[in-house]
């Protein structure tokens, strides 16, 4: 068997040679087309954001002020007796601004921990290693010593084509593996800093593995044509390696047989969290054949269209 990692590197190359990503507008350049269509993007509609940050703190904001278990019972506390926010209102405020702030610091801690691993993996050596870095990195050496599988040192590109070849969603897939004696072995596998953070003191930790397969009564299911499973991250998020699953099999002729989330959270984890997802294949083309419309739409583009 050809060398896995040879085999990875050509296979992303040949990928690269007509697919390149526009980091300031997040838009992929395919055959000097912008296709404008991202999996984020594309999946919306299937998992729309359920959360509302005001309607969430006013429904909650009364049972936190009295349960000192919650993570927001002493947040409450400190806004009342700072004078920051007094009234109720004022503390729904300073709740949503909290919101907001973690997801830009969870965003930017995502963003530097790729980096990290990916430099890694091209074989460079790091000043400054995240904790959720070495985190992902152990797991990353289990994994070859345990199941033979060997990582990619280039990052991987993939691309959807119509069925006459337009280009007309890209994407790039954190991280694929091939084991060393089966050539049929393929994981892809995606990096999450998603806090684990537990919602009250002794509460399970929220793990993305138990919310793929668990449920609560505020539960609602995500919309056509994966309707079957219920809408949050963890099933959001496997939809997205299904989509990427497709999409690789047809930039390279590569089909992936497992797709792993791993979960990083050294706040809260020990070690990486790690997620096995369910194959949606039918769901995932059923999303995918949505793309076939002839039609002009505004998913492709003309690179000047970006200007």
């Amino acid at each position: 068997m050809e060398n896995p990692r040879v085999l990875l590197r050509r296979a992303a190359e040949a990928a690269e040679e007509c697919i390149t990503l526009d980091e300031a507008s997040h838009t992929y350049n395919v055959d000097g087309l912008c296709v404008r269509t991202t999996v984020t993007s594309l999946l919306k509609h299937s998992f729309p954001d359920t959360f509302h940050g005001e309607s969430m703190a006013r429904r909650h904001i009364k049972s936190w002020r009295r349960d000192k278990h919650t993570r927001y019972h002493q947040l409450l506390k400190y806004l009342e007796l700072s004078g920051i926010a007094v009234t109720e209102d004022e503390q729904v405020k300073e709740i949503v601004k909290f919101w907001a702030k973690a997801g830009r610091a969870s965003a930017a801690a995502g963003t530097r921990v790729h980096a990290q691993i990916q430099r890694t993996l091209e074989g460079l050596v790091l000043d400054v290693c995240d904790d959720a870095t070495k985190h992902a990195l152990a797991w990353l050496d289990e994994v070859q010593k345990r199941h033979k599988m060997v990582p990619s040192d280039t990052e991987f590109s993939v691309v959807w084509r119509r069925a006459d070849g337009t280009p007309v969603l890209g994407g790039q897939i954190d991280l694929v593996m091939a084991n060393r004696d089966d050539e049929d072995d393929v994981w892809l596998v995606d990096w999450k800093t998603c806090s684990a953070a537990a919602d009250y003191k002794d509460g399970p930790l929220k793990l993305l593995k138990n919310e793929l397969y668990g449920s609560s009564q505020y539960d609602t299911q995500a919309l056509a044509p994966f309707h079957d499973v219920i809408n949050n991250k963890a099933n959001k998020y496997a939809a997205q390696l299904n989509i990427y699953r497709l999409m690789l099999k047809q930039t390279t002729g590569m089909v992936a047989s497992r797709l792993i989330i791993v979960q990083l959270d050294p706040e809260h984890l020990t070690k990486a969290s790690i997620t096995r997802c369910p194959v949606m294949q039918d769901e995932a083309a059923a999303l995918l054949s949505t793309l076939e419309v002839v039609a002009e739409d505004a998913s492709v583009g003309h690179p000047h269209d970006h200007a």
